[in-house]
């Protein structure tokens, strides 16, 4: 068990316990990785802070139902279940577009191809992640952004190790093929692409 997964099981406990602190040192541990993911499900970053501070909030709320199983686990599944709430209940949601971090931009030696290729980059993950099935979707983003191992994804997700393997598998190839699929659509151009 690594250090950052022993803080966030030891602060989940005072948490649990009811002290209102550990709560903010259990949201400055989790935060970033939870907001990087809920934006990859397709949240736009006002929506992504809203399903953060509802996960939060459901974390106090429901800390006596907690269990002892693995804290970090247990938070990425409440804010699963609060994505997929805003999921079936948004209309719009979409309609949304995901911005990447613009740091690079930042960088006064950073030419101007290579931030419009890494743009055009960005949008085409977002929009291939946007068209994969929701159950390969929430198992691609989950296990490259959640830090969760396969067992964890498992048992958050209701299914078996070897399902999981699977639909990271599939959404992974589909993936693949709809970027694929995107640059014979929108060639870049020959001076673009290094080999």
């Amino acid at each position: 068990m690594d250090t950052n997964t022993t803080t966030i099981d030891l602060l989940m406990h005072q948490v649990q316990a009811g002290e209102k602190l550990a709560l903010d040192g259990l949201y400055e541990a989790m935060s970033p990785g939870l907001f990087a993911c809920l934006r990859r499900m397709g949240c736009n970053p006002d929506d992504a802070a809203d399903l953060l501070q509802t996960t939060f909030l459901k974390v106090w709320q429901f800390r006596q139902q907690y269990r002892g199983q693995q804290a970090k686990a247990w938070i990425y599944k409440i804010a699963l279940n609060s994505w997929r709430d805003f999921y079936t209940g948004s209309p719009h949601w979409q309609e949304t577009v995901y911005e990447e971090s613009t740091d690079y931009r930042e960088d006064r030696q950073t030419c101007p191809e290579t931030v419009l290729n890494a743009e055009r980059l960005a949008a085409s993950l977002q929009e291939a992640l946007m068209r994969l099935p929701v159950v390969l979707r929430e198992a691609v983003v989950l296990s490259r952004f959640s830090g969760l191992g396969i067992r964890e994804m498992a048992a958050l997700l209701g299914t078996t190790e070897s399902n999981i393997k699977v639909r990271i598998h599939r959404g992974l190839v589909l993936l693949k093929q709809s970027l694929v699929d995107s640059e014979t659509t929108y060639p870049v151009r020959s001076g673009d692409k290094h080999d």
